[in-house]
């Protein structure tokens, strides 16, 4: 997913998948970077080898996308995202959680993104 992602110029800064759903944060590193030619790529490939795999789909159709706007704070967002398990009641703590990630809140603010 990640490499389909970069591959249509994006970077995801946070993510968490759950049981029935995932949240991503995504970034656009170009002006040219279009974010439905990304999701429809990394939403194809994962499909693909999730149904190789387990022989079932994936992805429901559709999903929800929200844009930030540049005075809009990065760090919320992904604090957002990861402490979905812990309002999901999968875990006390949102680093007990093993799907999710996100880049460090502080080099966010050090590239001027956060």
């Amino acid at each position: 997913m990640l490499t389909a992602l970069r591959e249509r110029g994006h970077e995801c800064l946070a993510w968490v998948f759950m049981p029935d759903h995932a949240h991503l944060l995504l970034e656009g590193l170009t002006s040219e970077a279009r974010f439905r030619d990304a999701m429809t790529l990394a939403r194809q490939r994962t499909a693909v080898a999730f149904r190789r795999e387990r022989g079932t789909p994936l992805w429901q159709d559709g999903y929800f996308e929200r844009v930030l706007r540049r005075e809009e704070d990065s760090g919320a967002v992904i604090a957002y995202i990861l402490n979905n398990p812990v309002r999901a009641g999968l875990v006390q703590e949102w680093n007990e959680y093993a799907l999710s990630w996100s880049v460090s809140v502080a080099d966010l603010v050090r590239s001027g993104r956060g």
